[in-house]
């Protein structure tokens, strides 16, 4: 029998998202499109995805602009809030489909992100995608009227340039495709990630004081999240390595290592061979 490739499971996926109903917001339902976290912290909740943004009494600060088309929406929500102009907009890492409507932003507006981030956008030479203006390492803190943000470099996860955004004064956590709340990850997380490297990040994640964790996908979730994620890619690291030292196969590896204690998580089904074969290739490389 041929052996299916990546590839093959990635574009499976793809079809999956786009051709399920239950992940796309339909246009007759508005009043879903934002969501209230605190005083001045939003959530715009497009399809599947979602992009924090912080209003201040000087000006707005905006994460993820999403595609264009999507980011023109969610400048028409911001407008039904305030018309204070948008200062910020904070890149939480380099993939297009959380990046790609900054235009829609620009104007008098600072573009952040990592530099990791910056050099390879600069290196991908993508006409839709706005050039950060401002650039850090590790941490950068925003002030913008009464509101502080933080953005945040803790280490690798899905990929070597993803920030959180951490709000300290109203203890909310914004993470982009980097934590699943009781769902297996989505296979370009683990294409790209750094999944050893993931759990160090996360332990630092748990030092934060956050009370309510806003996820870029999936339901919001608390500091117990972050545990029970980490939980399952520590889980999911031992149980792979055991097939790896055994000299037994990529592909009956996959074929045969389960994890019961994770098998309601959401896709599990799907995801969670691919989760599988991201982590044998990279304790197979080490």
């Amino acid at each position: 029998m041929k052996k299916l490739s990546l590839s093959f499971y990635v574009t499976a996926a793809a079809l999956v998202i786009f051709l399920s109903p239950a992940l796309v917001l339909s246009e007759a339902e508005p009043e879903s499109l934002v969501q209230n976290l605190a005083d001045g912290v939003y959530l715009f909740v497009w399809g599947g995805t979602k992009s924090l943004f912080v209003v201040s009494e000087e000006g707005v600060i905006v994460t993820d602009p999403q595609k264009a088309s999507v980011a023109e929406r969610y400048l028409k929500e911001i407008r039904k809030i305030t018309d204070k102009p948008v200062k910020y907009v904070i890149y939480s890492h380099r993939h297009n489909d959380h990046i790609a409507g900054g235009k829609v932003f620009q104007g008098e507006a600072i573009f952040v992100s990592h530099e990791t981030a910056h050099r390879r956008l600069a290196r991908m030479g993508n006409p839709d995608v706005v050039l950060p203006t401002l650039t850090f390492t590790r941490e950068l803190t925003i002030h913008l009227g009464e509101k502080t943000v933080k953005v945040l470099f803790l280490g690798k996860s899905e990929t070597d340039d993803n920030c959180f955004i951490y709000l300290p004064e109203e203890k909310i956590l914004f993470a982009v495709d980097s934590i699943g709340n009781r769902s297996v990850g989505w296979w370009g997380s683990y294409q790209y990630g750094y999944v050893q490297e993931w759990v160090k990040t996360l332990k630092r994640v748990e030092k934060l004081d956050f009370d309510i964790l806003a996820l870029s996908h999936g339901k919001p979730g608390t500091k117990e999240t972050v545990r029970e994620y980490r939980g399952y890619l520590t889980d999911l690291i031992a149980e792979v390595k055991k097939y790896v030292d055994q000299g037994i196969s990529l592909e009956e590896t996959r074929k045969r290592l389960r994890l019961p204690k994770y098998q309601r998580w959401r896709f599990y089904d799907f995801h969670f061979p691919l989760n599988v074969e991201k982590v044998y290739t990279e304790l197979e490389g080490d």
